[in-house]
C-alpha cells in the first residue's frame, strides 16, 4: 500500500498555502482497503495436505438464536465512551476508518416509528430495550409558524410573483446605488481620477 501511494504521489505536486487559503495541487489521493462497515481481513494461506481435514464443529441455531440474529442484524449490544450516554448499554454499529481503524457508533434512526419497529423486533426475540433521546426529542418537536404563505386574498399561490417583485426591487435597489456612488466620487476632486474616461475626452485639471 506504501509503495502504491509512493508511486502515485510522485506524479502530484503541492504549491498550496494554508495560511493564505490558497490551494494549487495536481490531484488529491485517499487510499483504503475495505468498507466503511467491512474491513479488510488477513487470510493465512491454507495448509497444503493430502489427508482429509477435521470438519469444524458448528453448534445448531436453535429458534431463539435465530430470532436474535435477525432482530440486530448487523448492530449489536456494547458500552461506549459517550457523556451522553455513560454506563448504558447501547445498540450500535461497527464502523472501519481507511486505515482500518474501528469505531462503534449508536445506532441512529430517521424518525421514532422506525426505531419502534426495530424494538418491537428486539421484543420479540425477548430482549427489552427503548429509545434513548428519539422519543424526548420528537415530542417537544413544536410546528415552524408560517411567516408567509405567498397567497393572495382569494388563495392563489403568488410565490413566483412576489419573488419577481423582489428580485425587481433588489436589482432597482442596486442600480441607484451604483448611480449614487458615481456621483459622489464624479464629484470629489480626490476621486474622480477613478472614473474611467471616454475616448477622446480627458479630464480638464
Amino acid at each position: 500500500m506504501l509503495n502504491v501511494c509512493d508511486f502515485t504521489m510522485s506524479y502530484n505536486y503541492d504549491n498550496s498555502d494554508v495560511m493564505t487559503d490558497y490551494f494549487d495541487t495536481n490531484f488529491y489521493l485517499t487510499l483504503g482497503i475495505g468498507r466503511y462497515d467491512k474491513p479488510y481481513q488477513t487470510e493465512l494461506p491454507k495448509l497444503q495436505t493430502k489427508d482429509k481435514l477435521p470438519e469444524v464443529f458448528k453448534h445448531p441455531e436453535e429458534a431463539a438464536n435465530k430470532a436474535i440474529r435477525q432482530a440486530l442484524g448487523k448492530a449489536r449490544f456494547d458500552f461506549i465512551q459517550s457523556r451522553a450516554n455513560a454506563g448504558k448499554l447501547i445498540l450500535g454499529e461497527d464502523t472501519y476508518g481507511s486505515k482500518g481503524e474501528h469505531y462503534f457508533w449508536p445506532k441512529q434512526y430517521s424518525s421514532a416509528k422506525t426505531a419502534q419497529k426495530r424494538i418491537d423486533k428486539l421484543t420479540e426475540a425477548g430482549m427489552r430495550c427503548r429509545m434513548t433521546k428519539v422519543a424526548a426529542e420528537t415530542k417537544a418537536y413544536k410546528k415552524i409558524p408560517v411567516i408567509n404563505e405567498f397567497k393572495d386574498s382569494e388563495g392563489n399561490d403568488i410565490m413566483q410573483q412576489q419573488i419577481e417583485r423582489n428580485y425587481t426591487r433588489i436589482k432597482a435597489d442596486v442600480v441607484q446605488i451604483i448611480e449614487d456612488e458615481m456621483e459622489r466620487i464624479a464629484n470629489d476632486p480626490n476621486l474622480r481620477h477613478l472614473i474611467p474616461q471616454e475616448d477622446g475626452k480627458q479630464e480638464k485639471q
